[in-house]
């Protein structure tokens, strides 16, 4: 959206999530006659097959405590503040055992940079994480995961930021990358976003900024938390799914909308008739302990 509240987007439309795949598999599927899912066939510009029901994770066997505590501190600041839904899948088979394709997660690592893929990628996707970092960090990598571009990346930045390459190492000026495709925006140029580095991050020189203002050439720090336009990301995009065995889509006790207002009871109920072929009402059976 733009700071109207219009959504720009950079390809065909398209203006919400699928709610075709499995939430704990994340697997494409339509049910059969007998009620089993069946797998049918895959294809950041939001769509699909790059975005996520439940987002899947594992922990890495050898992740280090301080970096698993700032993950779960983040996992749970997605969860209160939008419809972002995660299942730990830690221990779990990473194939699926009746038609062998690998389930697309997130491992998170232990590294000495901070990175992460754009979206869903399919099968395991590394998390990078440095030691001792921020719970910020793990927020800002997780968003990235979930479909999120750098903010200073924004096909408009130009209208509103002024960017010193000259002061960013050949090495990491991918950082500063202006996407003007496959991009799909929600709001003005946020200098709050966790997705936003800081006027002087990655400087040469720390005293001078690497990014100003175009307004009046004053700096940033940079996003801490989720501001609310990354909210509207995660509640535009995503829905917040119980994990469940079967094919049921049963819906956390707080649904958002686009706009960051939550659903009331019954348009609660209403939206998860609408997903389940108009029964509101889950089997008492099937769910699945997720703990993080």
């Amino acid at each position: 959206m733009d700071q109207y509240g219009t959504l720009v987007a950079k390809k065909p439309d398209y203006i919400g999530p699928d709610t075709t795949v499995h939430p704990v598999y994340n697997i494409p599927v339509q049910k059969g006659a007998d009620g089993k899912t069946v797998a049918r066939a895959f294809g950041v510009y939001p769509t699909p097959y790059n975005l996520w029901a439940m987002v899947r994770f594992v922990y890495d066997a050898n992740l280090t405590y301080d970096r698993k505590y700032i993950i779960q501190q983040a996992l749970a600041h997605w969860e209160a503040n939008t419809n972002v839904r995660f299942y730990n899948a830690t221990g779990q088979p990473t194939v699926d055992p009746t038609y062998g394709f690998a389930y697309p997660y997130i491992l998170f690592v232990n590294a000495s940079d901070n990175s992460s893929a754009i979206g869903r990628q399919g099968g395991a996707q590394q998390l990078h994480l440095a030691a001792f970092q921020g719970v910020n960090a793990a927020i800002h990598e997780i968003g990235h995961a979930l479909g999120l571009y750098h903010e200073q990346s924004r096909y408009d930045r130009d209208n509103s930021i002024n960017i010193n390459l000259a002061n960013v190492a050949d090495s990491v000026r991918y950082n500063f990358i202006k996407y003007t495709t496959n991009y799909y925006a929600i709001g003005a140029i946020d200098y709050n976003s966790i997705m936003m580095y800081g006027s002087y991050d990655f400087a040469i020189n720390s005293s001078i900024p690497v990014m100003t203002k175009k307004s009046d050439g004053s700096t940033w720090t940079g996003g801490s938390v989720l501001s609310d336009l990354d909210k509207r990301w995660g509640n535009t995009f995503y829905i917040p799914y119980i994990a469940r065995s079967d094919t049921y889509a049963e819906l956390a006790p707080t649904v958002y909308k686009a706009d960051n207002t939550v659903m009331t009871a019954q348009e609660r109920l209403n939206y998860q008739a609408q997903l389940n072929n108009g029964n509101p009402n889950p089997p008492n059976c099937c769910r699945l302990p997720n703990t993080f």
